[in-house]
């Protein structure tokens, strides 16, 4: 059930894990790990809960779970080599508002990219050997042009309620400019 009493609800977002077992982020923060998923008989156990709830979209890289964690306005990264016992090992607060939500790992930059209640993301450089945060803090370093809306934004324009953004595109010449933490926010 979890030290919250309610993170096993709502299992939502699956991601396989370097070990074979698959863990599954769930609403209420918590992690699922469910394994022998070959079998006919697969076995799942919450192994981990996070503050809160309505925790986001979850990324593995290497043996690394990374979280966003609306309580604590960042993210989360947990050490799932032994997934049946995993271990936080690094923790980043993004700011004192923002509610992170969706993020994404991306190759090439080896950066890790964070939607969520505002309109800017997130490109997080994040050491892949010990998964710790520079210790400089995130900051804005790009405006978008005053002609571009996030799907936040657009959804307040046509009197909808708005919804977390799940996926940016823009050039690469904003990874080349990026030195550690990166925000980038769009203009209104």
């Amino acid at each position: 059930m979890g030290a919250n009493h309610y993170g096993q609800i709502s299992p939502e977002e699956p991601r396989l894990g370097a070990d074979g077992a698959v863990y599954v982020q769930t609403l209420g923060c918590g992690i699922e790990r469910i394994t022998d998923i070959a079998s006919d008989e697969p076995k799942s156990k919450l192994v981990w809960t996070f503050p809160g709830s309505f925790c986001g979209v979850p990324t593995i890289v290497g043996h690394f779970l990374m979280q966003s964690v609306p309580a604590m306005h960042g993210l989360i990264v947990l050490d799932i080599s032994n997934g049946a016992k995993p271990v936080e090992v690094s923790r980043l607060k993004l700011s004192d508002n923002y509610f992170p939500h969706w993020t994404s790992w991306d190759e090439k930059t080896r950066r890790l990219v964070v939607t969520g209640s505002e309109n800017r993301l997130y490109l997080l450089k994040l050491d892949e050997a010990t998964a710790r945060w520079p210790s400089t803090r995130p900051s804005m370093t790009r405006t978008a042009s005053p002609d571009s809306t996030s799907p936040i934004e657009s959804g307040r324009k046509a009197g909808r309620v708005p919804a977390y953004p799940t996926a940016w595109f823009f050039p690469a010449k904003v990874y080349k400019r990026a030195k550690s933490l990166v925000c980038i926010s769009v203009a209104r």
